[in-house]
């Protein structure tokens, strides 16, 4: 779907029902399962302009400690050309695996726990 927001979380805090309430069912899809999951059922390659990744342990669920770089290399090639993914709290190594990694592939932005913006070539 062109123009067209996807997003996932194995746990919905409501998000669907937020998106029903405010009349953007038609702009953004909620997807209640895994992030790789989604991409592999439901996007086509090189469609995606913005990717934001923010996965990470919930107090419902546990993850493994490098999810969020399992989902960078996941949506690489999903990703347009020139297409930008934004990976969120790259700050402190400790946090995650690999985000020295992540840090090293973008430009981060230093505000509270920063970001990472990589140019997809």
């Amino acid at each position: 779907i062109p123009h067209h927001i996807w997003t996932a979380d194995v746990v919905d805090y409501g998000a669907a029902q937020k998106f029903a309430d405010t009349g953007f069912t038609d702009t953004i899809t909620f997807c209640q399962q895994d992030f790789t999951a989604m991409l592999a059922e439901r996007i086509g390659e090189q469609s995606i302009d913005l990717a934001f990744i923010d996965s990470g342990p919930t107090q419902e669920v546990a993850v493994e400690h490098d999810v969020r770089w399992q989902h960078y290399l996941a949506v690489r090639p999903y990703m347009k050309h020139g297409g930008l993914i934004i990976v969120d709290d790259t700050q402190d190594d400790a946090d995650w695996a690999h985000v020295a990694d992540i840090r090293a592939a973008g430009v981060t932005v230093r505000h509270a726990r920063a970001c990472t913006l990589i140019e997809v070539p």
